[in-house]
């Protein structure tokens, strides 16, 4: 579980980075400096960062976020809830044989 957490962590803190702080970056260029061909480029990097947000996933079967430790909690709470419901049918048929 910790293991996880760290891994969910970091994907977190590195799609941040590469996208709130290189946005700020390329934001902070001195654009006047550069010729329009330049000033476009960085414009259009912009926009594409904007609507294609980094994304960490595995391989396309799941997205590394934060999301994912709170989906792995809740399945292992289910699991240990029918895991609990097996017992405790099992052991009221015990003392029904009884």
């Amino acid at each position: 579980m910790t293991l996880l957490y760290i891994i969910c962590n970091e994907a977190h803190y590195a799609s941040e980075k590469v996208g709130l702080e290189f946005q700020t970056k390329l934001l902070n260029i001195n654009l006047t400096a550069v010729d329009t061909a330049t000033q476009k480029e960085v414009d259009m990097l912009l926009v594409a960062i904007n609507k294609n947000p980094p994304i960490m996933n595995l391989d396309g079967y799941a997205n590394i976020n934060r999301e994912l430790i709170t989906t792995n909690i809740s399945f292992m709470a289910t699991y240990l809830v029918v895991l609990l419901q097996f017992k405790i049918t099992e052991q009221r048929r015990a003392n029904l044989n009884v």
